[in-house]
C-alpha cells in the first residue's frame, strides 16, 4: 500500500542529496581558492622578508 508514496519520498530525498555535494563543492572551492590565496600571500610576504634579510646580511657583511 505504502510502495508508490515510498518510491516519491526517496526519490525526493535522492534529488536533495544529489544537490547537497554541489552546495558543498562550490563552498570548498571558495574556501579552497581562498586560503590559496592567503598561503600565497603570506609566501610572498616571507619571501620579501628573507630577501630584505639577506639585502642586510650582504650590506652588513660587505660594510664591515
Amino acid at each position: 500500500m505504502g510502495g508508490p508514496v515510498g518510491a516519491v519520498s526517496f526519490s525526493a530525498q535522492r534529488r536533495t542529496i544529489q544537490k547537497i555535494p554541489q552546495c558543498l563543492e562550490e563552498k570548498l572551492t571558495s574556501l579552497a581558492s581562498t586560503l590559496a590565496c592567503r598561503v600565497a600571500a603570506m609566501r610572498s610576504r616571507c619571501q620579501v622578508f628573507e630577501s630584505g634579510a639577506t639585502d642586510t646580511g650582504q650590506r652588513v657583511s660587505a660594510g664591515g
